[in-house]
């Protein structure tokens, strides 16, 4: 498990907006890169945006896999470079948040990356670590495939320092039903229940909580905390019109939902609450 530390700066009255979003799967026709690029250009434009990629930021099936389907390979996809040129392709599209820079401090948005299983199969067939080389090239930090991220909120010109805990991970467990995904993100809260945040990979569906608890501050007086938690979504549609039929189809899987959830964070008040952001 990764652990990782971050200091941001705030002002009273700013709310941050912290996306999670992975699963990307470039290089496959199942990829919506249109949406993608949509969302990563607002996500880069937003002013108070911030960023957790959790993991399959590509295909990386090779002949090799027995998920190889060589009609749904992207048109743009090097036969001879196939795992490269869909991390070029996530690089290119992923750079305009690494270089978006957060008020106050000027610090990148892009928290860091997360491996998923579809990085990991692709290193397991004896080939290059094609996530650590995306991270290299963007110069983030790598979240592995499951992180802790403590976010250290700091107030400008105040002493209010809120620390907030961020577990994240990309599992190879998952669920088939919107009920056992929410179910599974539920257990996962109660596991770490000294995380405010807990976002889940993999399970190509959108699904949040939100739980309130009481809690004693520091002048003695009860006040409600919040705690957040979502299954961040896709953009790989399992479904396809007019294509070849994939794994996901050939498996029955459920419709996937896509899009990534988003955290708005309001350090002064120490409130979360979690949406859909597309």
């Amino acid at each position: 498990m990764i652990v990782l530390e971050r200091v941001i700066w705030y002002k009273a009255g700013d709310v941050f907006h912290i996306y999670t979003s992975g699963d990307e799967h470039f290089g496959t026709l199942a990829c919506q890169e249109h949406l993608i690029v949509d969302q990563y250009n607002r996500i880069a434009n937003d002013p108070f945006g911030l960023y957790i990629g959790m993991g399959d930021k590509g295909e990386y099936i090779t002949p090799t896999d027995k998920r190889w389907e060589q009609e749904l390979i992207s048109p743009w996809v090097e036969r001879d470079r196939i795992a490269y040129t869909q991390a070029r392709r996530f690089i290119e599209v992923a750079k305009p948040i690494r270089d978006g820079r957060l008020p106050y401090s000027g610090d990148s948005k892009m928290l860091g990356l997360h491996s998923g299983n579809h990085e990991d199969s692709y290193g397991k067939l004896g080939a290059d670590n094609i996530h650590r080389t995306i991270c290299e090239e963007l110069n983030v930090p790598s979240l592995g495939r499951t992180a802790i991220t403590r976010i250290s909120w700091r107030e400008i010109n105040g002493n209010t320092t809120w620390s907030m805990l961020i577990r994240s991970s990309h599992p190879d467990v998952g669920a088939v039903t919107e009920a056992g995904k929410k179910k599974k993100l539920l257990d996962t809260m109660k596991n770490w229940p000294t995380c405010d945040i807990v976002v889940m990979g993999h399970m190509h569906s959108v699904e949040t909580a939100e739980i309130t608890y009481k809690d004693l501050n520091k002048a003695g007086h009860i006040v409600d905390r919040d705690r957040a938690g979502a299954v961040t979504g896709c953009w790989y549609e399992t479904y396809l019109e007019g294509a070849e039929t994939g794994y996901g189809e050939r498996k029955e899987y459920s419709p996937s939902k896509l899009g990534c959830p988003v955290f708005k964070i309001n350090p002064a008040k120490r409130q979360i609450r979690v949406t859909r952001a597309y």
